[in-house]
């Protein structure tokens, strides 16, 4: 294909619609859209397809992450600090799960429980 410049999309088909059927079948769940491009120069047309070549998951930055922080029985007022704050008693795990971003403003990352 030449310099993209010359290619105007004359249309952009999603998968399954009339004009994708061939492709559809040809690349499955990895087809997102067909264009079909136009060189009014060159008077020609070409098909061109996007597809998925790889999935994974988005990596989540540090600051979203969400940590844990384990409390002593007797830590009563930093308990009612992650409460009031929005953190969240896991009781099966006994820790408080809050996002690293809190643990930080709360200045509690040294209390963060390693995996």
């Amino acid at each position: 294909m030449r310099s993209s410049e010359q290619w105007r999309v004359a249309k952009r088909l999603k998968p399954g619609q009339p004009g994708t059927l061939k492709l559809a079948r040809r690349y499955g769940d990895a087809l997102v859209c067909v264009r079909y491009r136009h060189d009014e120069q060159r008077a020609e047309r070409c098909t061109t397809v996007e597809l998925v070549i790889d999935r994974a998951p988005l990596a989540t930055p540090r600051a979203q992450r969400m940590v844990a922080i384990r409390l002593r029985f007797d830590e009563r007022a930093l308990r009612a600090m992650l409460h009031q704050a929005g953190a969240q008693w896991d009781r099966q795990a006994g820790v408080w799960r809050l996002p690293y971003q809190l643990a930080q403003a709360l200045n509690m990352e040294h209390r963060v429980v390693q995996k």
